[in-house]
Formats: structure tokens, C-alpha cells, sequence
């Protein structure tokens, strides 16, 4: 007579549950793979075909800080004309049309010590970010372009040079902004007072001559239109642009008053510029990120020591 099967104990059955999840895990994992080696695979800010086509550095990108810092300056004087970075740039701006004089003018949003605040938490972002990050923020929004390469030459290059406005300066990670020490300070005004009909007669007797009646530019850069600033950008944000004007305008002779300042940016930053909208600003997945290196190819083994 067969002997009738006793029911599975508590034990049994939980061994028996992980025994069918795991085989339904590695089943899972076997097809992915199979599907990896057909397609490639997309994997963080980096595109890596099983193939070996990596993106990576150019091979005349220069290999010495002191020629990368040379050309991340270069870049950054030329941002919309360079042939590196021209094609992430969308409209009529180059980095120093912000950051005066290289980044050097201690009154023109100097970049001078930015550098030693990152990694930085972005309450924008709601995450700690890189200076490559910060960057890249800038062409997306202040240039109205597209993000360039994370690790990527454009901004290594820019990185470096960045960094260099820094050199010897202790490290002091910001964990309330990407901003550095010599950051814009607010302006001491009374913000409810502005008046951008005031502002809009200032602007035509002390900033036209250089930017233009209508703002698109002349010897200074555009201040509002298609190839000004976007309205994500810090300069959008009036009263930031309040105290650059303040401080740096107009260029090489600086007179306004607070309230001066506040009425113009209040008037400048009151007129149509494009709309920022992030996902029209990056570029695809696997676009958003190289490998920093010219080497792809590299075998290390364990060699005993040898004194």
C-alpha cells in the first residue's frame, strides 16, 4: 500500500520558494545578457558596445594639465566659436560674456575659488554634484545648448582651467550650493520698490550703447532674445542679475546705484528669452558621458615582487 505523502513543513516550503527564485533570477539574468551581447549595453553616463566601441578621448586631446588648462582657457574665452565646443552652444554667449575677464574679475563673477567648493550639494539638482556637473548646467542653461560629454574634452578642458583660478586655495566643500566663496552677494535693497519702466530708461541711457536698443547685442553680448541667455539660467533670476549689474556695469566703469541695479535687471530680465525646458537640453543616453582616457586597451597581471 503507497505510503501517503506527508504535506511540506514551514522549513521545507521556504527552501523550495528560494530555490524557484533563484532559478527564475538567473534565468532573467541569462536572457539580459544574451540580449547585452546583441545590442550593447547602456550602463550610467557611458555607452559600452560588447564590441570594444567605447567613447573616449580624442586622440589629439593634449595630454599635459598645463596644455589642457591652455585649452580649457581657450575654450572658454571662445565658447561659441570654438571648434570643440561651438556645437553645445545655442546661441550668441561665451563663458567670459558671464565671467568677466577669464573669469578673473573679482567684481564679474569671478570664478576665482569656485573650484574649491565642489563636490557640492545643488538644491536645483537635489543632489551633490561635480564642477563637470556645474558646467555643463552653464551651456544647458546660460549658453541655451546642449550638455557636453561628461569627461569628455570640453569639459576636462574647462575643468582644468577652472581649477586653476584655485590653485593653493584649501578645499571647502559647499554642502548648501554649488557656489564658491566669491560668489554674487545680494544686493541691500527694498526688492518691492523695482520699477522695470524706471529700469527700461536706464538701460537706454547707460547699458543700449553696448547691447543693443532692443538688447540683441552689440559689442557686449545679447541680453534678451533667441540667442541671450535661456530662462533657466542664473542670470534669469533678477535679482542675481541685479547684483552682477551692480558690481561689473557699465564694463570698465562700474557707477550704479543698488537701486539703479535692481530697476535695470528688473527690466532686462522682464523681456522674452527662450524657455527652458531640461529634456531639450540633453543630449541622448548614450551621449551623456566618455571614458577620460586615450588608453581602451590594458592587461594587468599579478608579477611576483622583486626587491
Amino acid at each position: 500500500m503507497r505510503r501517503k505523502q506527508e504535506p511540506l513543513g514551514l522549513t521545507q516550503t521556504i527552501l523550495l520558494a528560494l530555490l524557484v527564485a533563484f532559478a527564475g533570477t538567473t534565468f532573467y539574468f541569462a536572457l539580459n545578457y544574451l540580449a547585452l551581447r546583441e545590442q550593447g549595453v547602456s550602463k550610467g553616463s557611458a555607452t559600452v558596445n560588447i564590441s570594444g566601441s567605447i567613447p573616449a578621448l580624442p586622440q589629439d586631446f593634449p595630454e599635459s594639465l598645463d596644455q589642457t588648462v591652455a585649452l580649457g582657457k581657450d575654450i572658454f574665452m571662445n565658447t561659441k566659436d570654438h571648434p570643440l565646443s561651438k556645437a553645445y552652444v545655442g546661441n550668441a554667449l561665451s563663458c567670459t560674456s558671464c565671467h568677466l575677464n577669464g573669469g578673473t574679475d573679482p567684481k564679474g563673477l569671478t570664478l576665482v575659488g569656485t573650484a574649491t567648493a565642489f563636490p557640492a550639494y545643488s538644491a536645483r539638482e537635489k543632489a551633490v554634484i561635480t564642477l563637470q556637473n556645474r558646467i555643463g548646467d552653464c551651456f544647458m542653461r546660460s549658453l541655451n545648448g546642449t550638455l557636453p560629454p561628461l569627461g569628455g574634452p570640453v569639459l576636462v578642458a574647462l575643468e582644468a582651467y577652472i581649477a586653476s583660478l584655485s590653485q593653493g586655495m584649501p578645499l571647502h566643500m559647499n554642502p548648501k550650493s554649488p557656489t564658491g566663496l566669491n560668489a554674487l552677494k545680494p544686493l541691500s535693497v527694498d526688492w518691492t520698490r523695482a520699477d522695470a519702466q524706471r529700469g527700461k530708461s536706464l538701460y537706454q541711457a547707460k547699458c543700449a550703447v553696448c547691447h543693443g536698443a532692443e538688447g540683441q547685442g552689440q559689442v557686449g553680448p545679447p541680453l534678451w532674445g533667441p540667442k541671450s541667455y535661456n530662462a533657466g539660467a542664473g542670470m534669469a533670476n533678477w535679482k542675481n542679475l541685479a547684483a552682477f549689474v551692480h558690481g561689473a556695469m557699465p564694463l570698465g566703469n562700474p557707477n550704479l546705484s543698488p537701486d539703479e541695479a535692481r530697476d535695470i535687471a528688473a527690466y532686462v530680465d522682464s523681456q522674452p528669452r527662450p524657455t527652458f525646458r531640461l529634456q531639450e537640453h540633453l543630449p541622448p543616453s548614450g551621449e551623456l558621458g566618455v571614458y577620460t582616457s586615450k588608453v581602451l586597451d590594458e592587461v594587468k597581471e599579478v608579477q611576483p615582487v622583486r626587491p
